[in-house]
């Protein structure tokens, strides 16, 4: 129901990094969270 509703999109802002919003039907949104997690340098275990 409330996925019916809701949906996530990356966005650009004016800070350095992209973030996630909470966008309704009507294309209003909230940013929920800025996404600075680089994911591609996690440390690995030996």
């Amino acid at each position: 129901m409330l996925r019916d509703l809701l949906t996530l999109r990356i966005v650009r802002t004016t800070w350095p990094y992209p973030a996630l919003e909470l966008v309704r039907p009507d294309g209003r949104g909230w940013l929920i969270c800025p996404l600075t997690l680089d994911l591609t340098t996690r440390d690995q275990e030996d």
